[in-house]
């Protein structure tokens, strides 16, 4: 008999031990504890459901696991990266008082652009030197091959 709930009780199994882990230790790399996290359950569940004789069909399984996995991690970007939603945050914090504009994007804004390009400096794309900027030889070559990749797939604007 086939175990057609094997993906769902798997991503339960991914979402308690991915909580279960936060709550004893959090993460300085979340994205790098959600991807060990869910590689760790899919290798244990498909070890646990064949020792129980469920025999599963791995590729069906995998894919829906993987459907489930990738949903999550979507849903957990846009509540962890959205500015949309860190304005929001920050001005329900500030509650009846308000935020200035000048305060909202001094906050959010240029705090969130200035980490971007620590970033890009540190993994060696750009160089900062007084106040210009410009790509080093790995940040054009990344650059150009964003470039062909957005025209592969039409994107003709982004950001």
């Amino acid at each position: 008999m086939a175990l057609v709930y094997a993906p769902a009780l798997s991503f339960l199994a991914f979402l308690s031990a991915l909580c279960l882990a936060q709550a004893i230790r959090p993460a300085q790399d979340i994205m790098k504890r959600i991807a060990v996290t869910s590689i760790l359950v899919l290798c244990l569940s498909v070890l646990a459901f064949e020792l129980v004789a469920a025999k599963i069909d791995f590729w069906s399984y995998l894919i829906l696991y993987a459907l489930l996995i990738a949903g999550f991690v979507q849903a957990f970007a846009i509540l962890y990266k959205s500015v949309s939603l860190r304005v929001l945050h920050d001005i329900d914090i500030e509650g009846a008082n308000g935020k200035t504009l000048d305060r909202l994007y001094s906050d959010n804004i240029l705090r969130s652009f200035d980490r971007r390009l620590h970033v890009l400096q540190d993994q060696g794309l750009i160089s900062v030197q007084d106040n210009s900027v410009s790509l080093t030889s790995k940040g054009l070559n990344t650059a150009e091959t964003i470039k062909r990749v957005q025209r592969l797939l039409g994107i003709s604007t982004s950001g």
